[in-house]
């Protein structure tokens, strides 16, 4: 789900023919994905970025600084030097970073930040079964550090978070 909305629009937006992809080393090996490029963007050079540091600073709520400005650079010099006039934040955690990405790399470049697209799904599907729409926040971590996370990064979320044990 997170890499689809992002392709096609990516495809119709470049001007130099070549785009970038910021993701998760798992989204990048899926089969999802090479259909996707497959499909959207068989004529255009695909230069792909794995950035496992952007979903732990995410997670540890560091959004912002010379770590974050260290990654970017990492992340994104192949992409630049190649060319790459979009670049498609395939991850949900990604999103959270635009800002630091906006602010540190040229103007021209072009975003496609598949979240939008992803929770507009979701809200159409909350709509569609109004006698189920409670939210109950879980979480296989701490909740008290994921409680603090939530108020960083999606302060509209319940404070209340249950922990969750995955057997």
């Amino acid at each position: 789900v997170g890499m689809e909305p992002g392709v096609k629009p990516a495809s119709d937006l470049t001007q130099t023919g070549t785009i970038g992809v910021l993701a998760t080393e798992a989204s990048l090996a899926g089969e999802k994905f090479h259909s996707l490029i497959a499909t959207h963007a068989q004529d255009l050079r695909v230069i792909t970025q794995p950035c496992p540091k952007f979903v732990e600073f995410v997670e540890r709520g560091i959004l912002e600084g010379d770590e974050v400005n260290q990654a970017i650079d990492e992340y994104t010099s192949s992409l630049l030097a190649a060319n790459a006039d979009v670049f498609i934040l395939g991850c949900s955690h990604y999103p959270f970073l635009r800002p630091a990405l906006e602010a540190r790399l040229p103007n021209h470049i072009q975003f496609i930040d598949t979240g939008g697209a992803i929770a507009r799904r979701v809200g159409q599907q909350f709509l569609t079964t109004p006698e189920q729409n409670e939210v109950n926040v879980l979480t296989t971590g701490d909740p008290k550090e994921f409680s603090r996370l939530c108020e960083i990064l999606i302060p509209e979320l319940p404070s209340a978070c249950q922990h969750f044990l995955v057997p």
